[in-house]
């Protein structure tokens, strides 16, 4: 059988030295990486700040590929602090406006930099 064509795209030079993509689109389907928002210096420092950013990426991420939050059919949000999350719903509503993708939101120990707070990733059905 032949492997489909994969689409890769690179936010920045990190993910080489990590090993991974921001994004691989396979047919109509759109893989987006997990998205933190805190810079290299933890800031923003609280969740929501940072929920924003990693937003923000997110769309950057979709226009690449012509497409927008309305599209995500799936999203799994990890966080350090659910208690925050929680509190940071009304910031995710006004990000998806009247769409409403499966989800979930699992809080875990710690995410790959010690400041992050959350990390947000997605799957998106492209037309």
């Amino acid at each position: 059988s032949q492997k489909p064509a994969l689409d890769s795209y690179h936010a920045g030079p990190w993910e080489q030295t990590i090993g991974y993509s921001q994004a691989v689109r396979v047919g109509h389907m759109l893989y987006v990486s997990g998205t933190v928002g805190a810079d290299a210096k933890g800031q923003p420092a609280d969740l929501d700040g940072q929920m924003k950013k990693a937003y923000g990426g997110i769309q950057k991420t979709l226009a690449h590929y012509n497409t927008d939050v309305s599209h995500v059919v799936m999203e799994r949000i990890y966080t350090t602090d659910i208690e925050a999350l929680i509190r940071s719903q009304e910031t995710r509503k006004q990000i998806y406006g009247n769409s409403a993708p499966a989800a979930t939101w699992v809080e875990v120990k710690r995410l790959y930099a010690p400041a992050d707070k959350i990390e947000i990733e997605v799957q998106v059905a492209l037309d």
